[in-house]
């Protein structure tokens, strides 16, 4: 539960990601982003494939990596790349929702699900999902120019794409398909 706690922690860190969109024209945001994906997907490359300097990223984030991250990109890298296609490909408000979502809404879901889930579905809990979808709502009421029907179809996108198992990770799919949801909603 642990270390549990600190990818939460670091994954609370991403939430400077939509706060500094928030802040930046769009050009901008994707100015600073594209150089830290690049980094981040490079250090997961060089501790995948065992070249100089995988002993010392092993060191540094091995302990936060789960299992699965041990043969493939790290989450860190997920949510990167789902942050900055997300803002690359929709609208302000809809980006920011989107990654509210995987953000704040992954991190109660885990916290509570881990502890308080006895329901399970798959490899999540109903505890967890209704957690999930409770803080995405939030979030979505939260989200300055989004419209409330948006939000709420977004933050139901988000959870059950959120609950389901997929062979890529959900930091990156959960932003993209709950933003693309929204942006279609909001053109239409």
């Amino acid at each position: 539960m642990v270390e549990e706690f600190k990818r939460k922690a670091m994954h609370l860190g991403a939430l400077s990601i939509p706060l500094g969109y928030y802040f930046l024209p769009k050009r901008t945001a994707l100015l600073i982003l594209l150089p830290i994906v690049l980094i981040t997907l490079a250090g997961d490359i060089i501790r995948l494939k065992e070249l100089p300097g995988s002993n010392l990223i092993k060191r540094i984030f091995g302990a936060m990596l789960r299992d699965h991250e041990n043969s493939d990109l790290s989450g860190a890298s997920y949510i990167l790349s789902g942050a900055t296609l997300t803002i690359a490909f929709f609208s302000k408000p809809v980006a920011l929702a989107a990654l509210g979502f995987i953000i704040l809404g992954d991190i109660a879901a885990a916290l509570v699900g881990r502890k308080y889930g006895r329901i399970k579905i798959g490899d999540k809990t109903l505890e967890g999902s209704l957690t999930f979808f409770g803080v995405s709502v939030l979030v979505a009421l939260l989200v300055p120019d989004l419209s409330f029907a948006i939000g709420i179809i977004g933050a139901l996108t988000a959870t059950i794409i959120e609950a389901m198992t997929w062979p890529v990770d959900d930091n990156l799919i959960v932003p993209v398909i709950s933003g693309l949801a929204m942006q279609i909603l909001a053109v239409i």
